[in-house]
């Protein structure tokens, strides 16, 4: 019996791109006194977009040039997209107004299915930016987030412009494109398929975003003691989904997954895994014949950062002599634009020939 070997290798990752958005609503006229929003998302393939972003938490306040103090005027109040525009105020009553010399800061988050996990808060930190803290995502919780900020001032009496609010991605997100490099003839299906270990629970430092570091990483907490992402239980997992019918791909073809969301991080050690199965059948005229049936193992050093989305390719082939080494390689775009990223190369089939 022939003993086969199989050997792995951690994945690349090259990161690129510039940050684009696009206008999602038009501003309607500036409204003479009273405090109206629209919104901007950052533009590309995504959950939130121009027509499934309908709602969004706003957090706001402002100060008069002779005085320190802050007063809140928005907290975690909702604002929601209408036939009309964005409004917050059921009643002319709820309207806030713009106080002439006022110095203004708002903060917002926007979040598919309109709320935070269980356990997740935001808080509205110096009157200028929103940490969200105790923030989960795993297999459970697997949602786009956005956040903006925005500064306005000094308000005139009458003709303040309607706030507009551009919204940025702040988690990552990963998709896997199997690709069938077995002969003609060859099928193959991909099941139990799964990304595990990642670190699933963080906080989101408002006061870090826009800059050169890693909102989601608080090297100074007031603690004293460095804060990053941890993992919530031990070794969580997401199971990477494929859209119907989506996990099988003939011979030449791709089985391309679903995105998943993961928490933005730069891993030191290559301690996230991936794991799935892989069904070869041969395939001739009516009849398909089952080849093997195998679970792979890999293991990933990832540096995922915020706003980025990332595109590995799996090259699944075979030789007569037995199995090839599992070679990985991966691309990034921007969160805007998806590309094929570069090959990664996953031999994973013993083809066997007449006679043997």
């Amino acid at each position: 019996m022939k003993k086969i070997y199989l050997m792995w290798a951690v994945a690349a990752v090259a990161m690129t791109g510039c940050s684009k958005s696009e206008v999602v609503d038009q501003a309607p006229d500036a409204q003479t006194g009273k405090i109206g929003f629209m919104s901007h998302v950052s533009n590309s393939t995504r959950a939130i977009d121009a027509t499934s972003f309908n709602q969004f938490k706003v957090y706001g306040s402002y100060q008069m040039p002779s005085s320190e103090a802050h007063i809140a005027i928005f907290n975690n109040t909702t604002v929601t997209k209408g036939a009309d525009g964005w409004k917050y105020a059921a009643t002319d009553a709820d309207l806030r107004y713009w106080i002439e010399k006022g110095t203004y800061t708002f903060a917002a988050y926007g979040i598919e299915g309109n709320a935070l996990p269980t356990g997740a808060n935001a808080n509205f930190r110096n009157n200028e930016y929103l940490n969200l803290t105790g923030y989960t995502c795993d297999g459970t919780n697997q949602n786009d987030l956005v956040y903006a900020t925005k500064g306005y001032g000094p308000a005139l009496a009458t003709g303040n412009p309607v706030v507009s609010m551009d919204f940025k991605h702040i988690l990552s997100r990963i998709q896997f494109v199997f690709k069938n490099s077995f002969p003609e003839g060859y099928k193959i299906a991909i099941d139990d398929f799964k990304v595990v270990n990642v670190r699933n629970r963080g906080n989101f430092y408002g006061s870090r975003f826009g800059t050169n570091d890693n909102p989601w990483v608080n090297p100074n907490p007031q603690a004293g003691e460095y804060e990053e992402p941890g993992r919530q239980p031990a070794r969580p997992e997401i199971v990477m989904k494929f859209p119907a019918d989506g996990d099988v791909a003939e011979s030449g073809a791709t089985a391309t997954s679903d995105f998943a969301y993961v928490i933005p991080f730069n891993y030191k050690e290559a301690n996230v895994h991936i794991e799935f199965r892989v069904a070869v059948t041969h395939v001739d005229g009516d009849t398909e014949v089952a080849i093997f049936d195998k679970t792979f193992h890999a293991q990933m050093t990832p540096a995922w950062v915020t706003g980025h989305q990332y595109r590995y390719t799996v090259n699944l082939s075979g030789s007569e002599t037995g199995l090839d080494p599992i070679v990985f390689s991966g691309s990034v775009s921007d969160w805007n634009d998806v590309e094929d990223g570069g090959n990664m190369d996953i031999d994973a089939g013993n083809i066997p020939v007449e006679g043997n």
